[in-house]
């Protein structure tokens, strides 16, 4: 269940990103008061939508929602989102969670969802990179849904570079206090394995979600009732 509410909310965020997208392709000028008006109402859809920026290939704002202002010390060129959505033009890239360092006084939690676009700017053809920011509180809520037994947890992971997304217990991990088994995650698309890496020996199922490379990991204790990998589907 878990895999399928994120998959679906991914689905969703995604579908409004494409049509923002669309709205500026086809517009007269990223200037034009109309397509602002556009895009904040498409915005207001949905309330974990932060923020919505329009870059050109020089890294220079074109548009934003809401007007915030930047920091003046940021170099949109350098950004991990900004530099994958040339990377790989004409696919949806999204990100892993980081506190939004964009805009001046504002640390949101949040996932990026970039791509490269061709816009018209002062009635010339330009290029860019378009960027929705999405508050991440909605994706850990889906993924604290399920419980497994009174130890067990779900955890996301990034499969193309084996990061952690998420996890509820994030913070010891990164203070080495606490381990998790990864690499029998990346193993596997789908099912389950033993984790006998530990003092207790472990259920470890997997679930991809589609369309983002990410993995939930479902991790259940043996000592108790044991939970499938069919809670995860």
């Amino acid at each position: 269940q878990v895999s399928y509410n994120l998959e679906t909310y991914i689905q969703g965020i995604s579908d409004v990103f494409g049509m923002m997208h669309h709205a500026i392709g086809r517009s007269g000028g990223a200037e034009s008061p109309a397509l602002l008006e556009q895009l904040d109402a498409m915005m207001s859809t949905r309330a974990d939508i932060v923020s919505v920026a329009l870059f050109d290939d020089a890294g220079r704002l074109q548009l934003d929602l809401p007007n915030v202002d930047l920091k003046p010390s940021l170099r949109i060129t350098e950004e991990s989102w900004y530099q994958s959505a040339l990377d790989t033009p004409g696919h949806l890239k999204i990100s892993l969670p980081h506190v939004q360092n964009l805009y001046l006084r504002q640390y949101r939690w949040v996932v990026s969802l970039s791509k490269s676009i061709s816009f018209v700017k002062n009635g010339k053809p330009a290029n860019g990179v378009l960027l929705m920011d999405v508050n991440f509180n909605r994706i850990d809520e889906l993924s604290n849904r399920i419980s497994l037994g009174k130890k067990g947890y779900i955890y996301l992971l990034d499969e193309s570079a084996g990061n952690i997304v998420y996890h509820p217990q994030l913070q010891l991990i990164y203070a080495g206090l606490k381990q998790e088994n990864v690499e029998l995650a990346l193993r596997n698309t789908y099912g389950s394995a033993i984790d006998r890496t530990g003092e207790e020996e472990r259920l470890v199922s997997v679930q991809s979600i589609g369309n983002v490379g990410w993995k939930v990991v479902g991790v259940s204790y043996l000592s108790e009732a044991l939970t499938t990998s069919a809670d995860l589907n």
